[in-house]
């Protein structure tokens, strides 16, 4: 399994980080130590939070927890364009993949927009679909499957 950990480093999160880093853990810890971890993080712009290295194993904590506590919380949100790129880099990985996204808000920032970010058919692709529950839907941790 490629999971893609999508996480907000803006501004407004400052007072949520160590919540979000200590999930981030948590679930990499209840994941198998096989696991594939993709992660990108997003403020005014969406980067890996790991650039030297495509993913990481879900057992390497210690390379994990180096790229959370250096999250910067500052800036806007870039939500639509952390999106594009996850699906930009999930589209090029083999097996099945979900996608964690961890923040507090709607995109403020991006130079996509939703319509914009990039997708497929889902008949044209019957092994991905999304759905974009509404916020006042989503508990404080929610999980998005790629199928």
């Amino acid at each position: 399994v490629t999971v893609g950990l999508i996480i907000d480093s803006s501004s407004s999160m400052r007072a949520k980080l160590a919540e979000v880093i200590a999930a981030t853990m948590k679930f990499a810890s209840s994941s198998h130590p096989d696991d594939e971890l993709f992660v990108i993080r997003f403020n005014d712009d969406a980067r890996h939070a790991v650039p030297d290295r495509r993913f990481l194993l879900a057992s390497d904590r210690g390379a994990l927890e180096s790229a959370m506590t250096a999250l910067v919380p500052e800036g806007r949100t870039a939500l639509y364009d952390a999106l594009g790129t996850y699906l930009d880099g999930a589209d090029s990985l083999d097996g099945r993949k979900v996608m964690v996204m961890y923040t507090d808000g709607g995109d403020t920032r991006s130079a996509l927009s939703m319509s914009e970010t990039p997708r497929k058919n889902p008949s044209e692709d019957p092994y991905r679909s999304w759905s974009r529950p509404s916020a006042s839907t989503l508990p404080p941790c929610s999980v998005a499957e790629s199928r």
